[in-house]
């Protein structure tokens, strides 16, 4: 199957990984499906092809690529020769495909993708790939054409699901709504002893990634695959834990003596552990300068990690600011202009030596002293889709509640 989210990848590696599906003859399984034609005119046909659809969403997720005949050989299904293939795709057909699934598949399907797919060896013909993840809303039921079932993928076939597996299935998604909420609670993402910030993403549909994280080839994917400021790769270190993988950032600081460190657990939960004296002046965070790091290297590291592991569904996020009682903040970007220019004048060794009060020269911020508890917690929710697509309308969110912590309306530096 595709290393990463369909929706993602370009036209030509869609097109590249079918082509090599078809030459190496790859045969059906729990999680691909060949179809030769499709027909939408008869009652039967759209049944079919709501059938097929939500077995793959209700089982481990799926593909179905239709123009792609198929022969038994050795026991299993295998797609025809490249001469072979392809079908006439008539106007609007990927349109009613869609229309059919969304009338008759309850709850939704929340991630369906439909793509053509153009092939020059079987020009003027096409290709159509239906493909839908597995699902962290199955069951999902068909209501229509005279239906009301379930059903799940076998290994070749969709096929009705039995009382005791669609309980289970129930039984499953209820689950999956706590798992968050208790990794918060059990989670592996170290100690603090001063003002650190920690921002956890955990998503509400557990992956099961402990064998690869383990492989060889994890790890290279890990250093291709670096944490970023804008589009420069960091400097730093991954080293193995107990529960996954973890980045030290080069920089020193207070977090196990780095300015940061970044964990990826074997769950796909992502963990940002953050040193705050880069974003504190004056006993005042500045918001700004946090925000660039927190976009950086937690929301768009985390849609790297979770588009890596193809893991797509809602994902809740939890950012913890520690001993954060008597701290005040700053949305006025003119500050950290002003924090940054001196920091550019320390050496790294200075600023190491001096530690915050490398910011004594910046003048004190109005702004609204934190004083709810010692350590402040915000819970905000989101999705794969979301963090890879539109990082930066999760991060306005989160940076509104922020600075509604401290008294602050969005971008307005005034007191509450």
């Amino acid at each position: 199957m595709l290393s990463r989210n369909i929706r993602h990848v370009t036209d030509q590696e869609l097109a590249d990984w079918i082509r090599s599906l078809i030459t190496e003859r790859e045969p059906e399984s729990l999680r691909l499906d060949y179809k030769a034609t499709l027909s939408l005119h008869k009652d039967k046909d759209k049944k079919e092809l709501a059938k097929d659809v939500s077995s793959f969403a209700n089982e481990q997720g799926g593909t179905l690529i239709y123009g792609i005949p198929e022969v038994i050989e050795d026991g299993l299904p295998r797609p025809k020769s490249l001469e072979e293939c392809g079908m006439d795709m008539y106007p609007g057909l990927p349109e009613n495909v869609e229309n059919i699934l969304l009338s008759t598949v309850q709850p939704p399907l929340h991630a369906l993708t439909i793509r053509t797919v153009q092939l020059p060896e079987i020009a003027p013909k096409q290709l159509l790939v239906v493909h839908h993840p597995e699902s962290y809303w199955k069951p999902h039921m068909i209501e229509g054409y005279g239906i009301r079932l379930y059903y799940r993928r076998g290994n070749f076939q969709c096929t009705p699901m039995n009382e005791r597996e669609v309980e289970a299935a129930y039984l499953a998604r209820e689950a999956t709504c706590t798992h968050a909420r208790d990794f918060f609670i059990s989670g592996l993402f170290g100690v603090h002893y001063a003002q650190q910030l920690r921002a956890v993403a955990c998503p509400v549909f557990p992956g099961r990634f402990k064998d690869r994280m383990l492989q060889p080839g994890f790890r290279n994917w890990l250093e291709v695959n670096r944490p970023t400021a804008e589009s420069t790769p960091r400097e730093g270190e991954w080293i193995p834990f107990v529960d996954g993988w973890r980045f030290l950032g080069k920089a020193e600081g207070e977090v196990n003596g780095k300015n940061y460190e970044i964990r990826v657990f074997h769950n796909g939960a992502v963990c940002l552990n953050m040193d705050m004296s880069k974003h504190t002046s004056s006993g005042t965070i500045l918001m700004d300068s946090l925000r660039r790091d927190l976009l950086n290297l937690f929301a768009r590291y985390t849609a790297t990690v979770l588009d890596g592991l193809t893991l797509h569904c809602p994902v809740v996020c939890q950012t913890q600011i520690f001993y954060a009682e008597g701290l005040k903040a700053t949305n006025d970007p003119k500050q950290h202009t002003l924090v940054q220019s001196i920091r550019h004048q320390l050496s790294e060794h200075q600023v190491a030596m001096i530690g915050r009060t490398m910011y004594r020269q910046v003048p004190e911020v109005p702004g609204q002293p934190y004083s709810e508890s010692k350590d402040l917690s915000i819970d905000e929710e989101t999705s794969t889709e979301e963090l890879v697509e539109r990082p930066d309308d999760f991060m306005d969110r989160l940076m509104v509640r922020l600075s509604a912590a401290f008294g602050l309306w969005g971008s307005d530096n005034n007191e509450a």
